[in-house]
C-alpha cells in the first residue's frame, strides 16, 4: 500500500508541475508558430520537424530542457543588467541552474 501512495504522490506531483509550466509551454509555442493552435512543446516540435524540415538545433526546447533554459537566461540577464549598480546582488547560480565545480562553472545537464 505505500508504494502506491508514493506513486499516487509523485503523480500528483506530475501534474501540478505540468500545469505550472504550462503557460510557459504556451508562450513558447507562440513564439515560435504565432499562427499555430498547438500549445505543448512535443506537438510543436513534431510539427516543425515534420511539417518544415527543421533540423534539430533550430528546434525548440524539449520540456526537460525549458526550465534549465529559462534559469540560464535569467541569471544571464540579471547579471548583465547590474552594471549600473556599484556592487549587484545575484542569487546562487547553483539555484539558476549552473554547476560549481574545481575546472569552473558548467551548466547542468537537462532532464
Amino acid at each position: 500500500m505505500g508504494k502506491n501512495v508514493d506513486q499516487d504522490l509523485e503523480t500528483l506531483f506530475q501534474l501540478d508541475m505540468a500545469e505550472r509550466y504550462h503557460p510557459l509551454e504556451t508562450f513558447v509555442c507562440r513564439a515560435y508558430s504565432a499562427k499555430s493552435n498547438l500549445d505543448t512543446l512535443p506537438e510543436l516540435r513534431w510539427e516543425l520537424f515534420w511539417h518544415r524540415n527543421l533540423e534539430e538545433e533550430k528546434l525548440p526546447p524539449t520540456r526537460g530542457t525549458l526550465l534549465p533554459h529559462i534559469l540560464h537566461a535569467n541569471n544571464m540577464s540579471m547579471k548583465n543588467k547590474s552594471y549600473v549598480m556599484a556592487k549587484p546582488v545575484l542569487l546562487a547560480l547553483e539555484i539558476n541552474g549552473w554547476d560549481l565545480r574545481s575546472e569552473g562553472v558548467f551548466g547542468q545537464p537537462c532532464a
